[in-house]
């Protein structure tokens, strides 16, 4: 599962699809598109201008009956062919669009959730023939039309197009199973192949098709402007943080996609002033909060926390809005509390789950609107220094800490753990904070992160352990600073002799340290024990 590369940007989901029809741009020819391109504009003209009065019906007809040749025109066209050689584009994407909002809600009218839900899928899922797929056509031409560019993504959103396919979206939760159901995958490219397919890989082919309409949609920030004056972009975080019946997962993936799409590329201010006035992020903790405890696994639930975290993270360029709401909503503390629940779960599903939360809490640390305070004299002074150490400054490329909430939850989740699975993500997380950049152990330095932990080490498992005096060496060996309240903790931590293996491997920790400098023959005096008698006292007492 790519959780960290939907979080910083690389996957598929989220990203702009790229291309018109899905084809391979590559066997473009453009002799395929001009034999029945003048046919077309004959078709739409007598369309436009009847010879005589249509009726509603008559008019859907024409246009249906012009959906096949226009796919099978542009179908592997690159960008802006359409509106280059189709000098109707825009009035025929305005007919499009309005017809299907207008088949969308017949269908959805006077019906129940399910009745509706089954009504609109059923239109526009493919059929085995050309004549039976009529909604299967519609909805390809408009996946065409949307990837032409902002100019006739405006004309869909002026006809509702973006708002009425997320209610189609909120409302395919509620979709019953299809009959004996192959749960497999089936490429795009086999709709032209296969004549006919069974529910199920209709409905994954609905699926994908629907996925790559709004992706197309949501690039654009009037598309998703258009969504929040609705009232319809809500419903996408309620679909994401929601249980959702197996079967209809597809669903539930289509809406963090397309949430990742938005925070990508069309996060206005407008869309992030609606997220905050609607409390967005609020429902999804709470939706989380009540499936937490069964009905959705804890995997589902760090999926649910990477659209959060994205909108957080792409939020914070511009403002810090939606990271107070995260905070005034008690994320963090949800946060906390779910990774030491998932702690006690045995399930390998539950370790993985720990791995991926625990790495996205520690890049939520470097998000936000504003730098931290640098490190003030009085928290970094010491009685002794390196000649050559420098107090590194921040260098604020993407890795230097914002976030002391984010931070904090790994901190008080690693007093509290008791397991080598959490707490040695969470000490790896923090290394990765460290080495990110040489001022964030500075810009942290009043959360005493090592030497309160040096307190909570001896119960700690031994792999816990290692890792722990691997970042107080860290400290002296790569930012060549001397760490006294840490070392002045570790000096405790002997005297108190509460486990003899920790005392084992801090006596180590401490030997490399005296070798770096022999300044440290000082430091080490100053925090309680001369030098040359420390090191024979730890031999004698736990080296031999």
């Amino acid at each position: 599962m790519n959780i960290m590369r939907k979080f910083l940007g690389g996957s598929s989901g989220g990203q702009p699809p790229g291309g018109s029809g899905g084809g391979k741009q590559e066997n473009y020819q453009p002799e395929q598109e001009l034999l029945g391109l003048n046919h077309l504009k004959k078709l739409y003209s007598e369309y436009s201008n009847p010879s005589h009065p249509l009726s509603s019906a008559e008019k859907e007809a024409k246009l249906y009956a012009m959906l096949p040749l226009f796919c099978k025109i542009f179908n592997s066209v690159p960008p802006n062919v359409i509106t280059d050689k189709f000098s109707d584009a825009t009035s025929f994407t305005q007919a499009c669009a309005k017809l299907l909002v207008t088949e969308v809600r017949r269908r959805a009218s006077n019906q129940s959730t399910e009745q509706a839900a089954s009504a609109i899928a059923q239109f526009l899922e493919v059929a085995a023939s050309e004549a039976d797929s009529a909604g299967w056509m519609l909805i390809s031409t408009v996946n065409l039309l949307a990837a032409e560019g902002e100019s006739l993504v405006e004309v869909m959103t002026a006809a509702s197009v973006p708002s009425t396919l997320v209610k189609c979206l909120y409302l395919f939760f509620d979709l019953p199973d299809t009959p004996g159901g192959d749960t497999g995958q089936l490429p795009m490219a086999e709709v032209e192949s296969e004549t006919e397919f069974t529910a199920r890989e209709r409905r994954i082919l609905l699926q994908k098709m629907f996925m790559q309409v709004l992706l197309r949609l949501c690039t654009h920030v009037a598309a998703v402007e258009e969504l929040a004056r609705k009232d319809d972009l809500t419903l996408l975080f309620s679909a994401i943080s929601s249980v959702c019946p197996q079967h209809n997962m597809m669903w539930r993936k289509t809406s963090s996609d397309v949430l990742l799409t938005i925070s990508r590329h069309s996060l206005s201010q407008p869309v992030i002033s609606y997220l905050h006035n609607k409390g967005c992020t609020a429902m999804c903790i709470e939706n989380m909060q009540r499936g937490a405890g069964g009905d959705i696994t804890p995997l589902e639930i760090v999926e649910m926390f990477v659209s959060i975290f994205c909108f957080l993270k792409d939020s914070s360029t511009v403002s810090q809005t939606l990271l107070d709401d995260f905070r005034t909503c008690q994320g963090y503390i949800f946060l906390s509390e779910f990774l030491l629940k998932l702690e006690q779960d045995t399930d390998p599903e539950s370790s993985e789950a720990i791995r991926n939360l625990v790495l996205l809490v520690a890049s939520l640390s470097f998000c936000g609107h504003t730098e931290l305070p640098p490190a003030s004299v009085a928290a970094t002074s010491s009685l002794y220094q390196l000649p050559d150490f420098e107090m590194p400054l921040p260098e604020n490329r993407g890795s230097t800490v914002r976030n002391l909430q984010a931070f904090q939850v790994l901190q008080s989740v690693f007093l509290k753990c008791q397991s080598a699975c959490l707490g040695g993500t969470i000490l790896d997380a923090i290394s990765t904070i460290y080495h990110g950049d040489n001022a964030n152990y500075f810009l942290l330095q009043n959360q005493h992160t090592l030497s309160q932990a040096a307190e909570k080490i001896a119960q700690k498992p031994r792999a816990v352990q290692e890792k722990y005096f691997q970042l107080i060496e860290f400290l002296v060996h790569h930012i060549h600073f001397i760490p006294t309240k840490e070392l002045i903790a570790i000096s405790l931590l002997l005297k108190g002799k509460k486990n003899l293996e920790c005392c084992v491997l801090a006596v180590q920790s401490l030997i490399s340290i005296l070798k770096f400098d022999n300044i440290f023959k000082d430091v080490f005096r100053e925090v309680g024990k001369k030098p040359y008698k420390f090191i024979f006292w730890t031999k004698e007492n736990f080296l031999l």
